[in-house]
């Protein structure tokens, strides 16, 4: 690291010094006794290693049974400097072999972080709740995802890991602002780009038909960027409520017209065909396409998101559907959105009905 980056600057503190050879087994003492101070480094000098402590009464109690081991109070370096990963906000806590363990990404949405909570990484969720508001320290809440997401409502199983006890949030993308609560609806931030590359692609003469509206991400953006008329279909009455109160917050209540129900039975009531519509609900979208063709124009487009180990798969997926729907004329382009599991894909098929 240079200089210029990061002046250190040092801290007396209680400490526990020990012998470099005992080192690693004192570490995981303490860590398990969640006493490690993280914000002050683990100093090493000659065979001896010296851990800061956040409370040397309890780490006495810890370590009571070695006669190795000395607390007395040191000068410790300060971790001043934000770091730039998890696995650099926990180097010194954890292990290695814990470190190589720690999850690449996790959802950030509004001031909430949700990481997934697989069964190699429990016992150390909480020190990653902390590292995660050591690298961003605007994060207020962490959560766990359990299993992923269920349901008719696609909804996930949180725990609580850290910081404030709440699952509100209101969350800002591509200059529109989301309220939300993240235990009651289902959100990807992850598809920023996504509902920025559909929105891109709207006229603003277009009637655009959001079968699976959620709290409103792609009819808002729509209606934001391109002035173009949606209505949303919502069946989670949870979800629906924050859909009206988005629409409210982005001022697109002339616009966006949010209906609660089921798409299957709402689409077909619809009077006006629309020039695109979007099916936002990879679990089983093929099943509601047969509705999607019955209410979008010649020459519109249906965007339609699924799950499959690969585009290719996913396309002929989608052609084959058409074709048992009797459709013949169409184009259909498409791209994965993300991974989601190794060799998993969201994938969404691009249909232009001619």
């Amino acid at each position: 690291m240079r200089e210029e980056e990061y002046k250190q600057s040092y801290r007396a503190s209680h400490g526990v010094e020990v012998d470099r050879g005992y080192a690693e087994h004192v570490r995981k003492l303490l860590a398990c006794g969640r006493v490690l101070d993280a914000s002050l480094k683990t100093v090493k000098t000659g065979d001896r290693v010296i851990f800061p402590v956040t409370d040397a009464e309890r780490a006495k109690s810890i370590l009571a049974d070695l006669d190795t081991v000395r607390v007395d109070v040191y000068l410790f370096p300060v971790l001043e400097r934000r770091p730039r990963s998890l696995k650099e906000a926990l180097a010194g806590i954890l292990s290695e072999e814990k470190l190589s363990l720690l999850p690449s990404s996790y959802d950030i949405v509004g001031d909430i972080a949700i990481i997934q909570i697989r069964p190699e990484i429990e016992d150390i969720s909480k020190e990653i709740a902390i590292g995660i508001t050591r690298i961003n320290p605007s994060i207020k809440v962490v959560l766990g995802e359990v299993g992923g997401v269920s349901g008719t409502y696609r909804l996930p199983r949180l725990i609580h890991l850290y910081g404030e006890e709440r699952t509100w949030t209101i969350h800002r993308e591509n200059s529109c602002v989301f309220e939300l609560d993240v235990s009651k609806v289902y959100f990807s931030p992850r598809l920023s780009n996504e509902r920025k590359r559909i929105f891109e692609q709207v006229g603003g003469h277009e009637l655009v038909i959001d079968m699976f509206a959620g709290v409103g991400p792609f009819s808002i953006e729509i209606a934001r960027h391109r002035k173009a008329k949606v209505k949303a279909v919502e069946l989670n009455p949870d979800a629906y409520e924050y859909l009206r109160r988005n629409i409210r917050l982005n001022r697109v209540e002339e616009l966006v017209e949010p209906i609660l129900g089921d798409a299957a039975e709402v689409v077909p009531r619809i009077n006006e065909a629309a020039d695109r519509i979007i099916m936002n609900y990879p679990a089983d979208s093929l099943s509601y396409l047969k509705y999607a063709v019955k209410a979008v124009k010649r020459g519109g487009t249906i965007h339609v998101y699924g799950f499959s180990d690969s585009l290719e798969s996913w396309l002929r997926e989608v052609e084959l559907r058409l074709k048992q729907l009797g459709n013949t004329e169409y184009g259909v382009a498409g791209k994965l959105v993300r991974e989601v599991a190794p060799r998993r894909y969201n994938v969404v098929a691009d249909i232009l009905l001619r």
